[in-house]
């Protein structure tokens, strides 16, 4: 489901963000390791919670050029 929904998106002219691990395997483990290297390789970004966490709460970049460098 997953995968077909970020295929889905990349035809519609986004480039979605798979968060490998907020999914589940519907089966063995090397189908969500091959879901994440399609998804990777061919139409979108793969990262973990965390990372889409710290880049949410990084700096813009007007924020900088403002001076104000505060993160919400």
């Amino acid at each position: 489901c997953v995968e077909s929904t970020l295929r889905d998106a990349y035809f519609h002219e986004y480039w979605p963000v798979m968060i490998e691990d907020a999914t589940m395997p519907a089966g063995a483990p090397e189908i969500q390791q091959a879901t994440v290297y399609n998804v990777a390789t061919f139409f979108g970004w793969v990262s973990t919670a965390d990372e889409v966490v710290q880049a949410l709460k990084a700096p813009t970049l007007p924020s900088l050029a403002s001076g104000g460098g505060k993160t919400v």
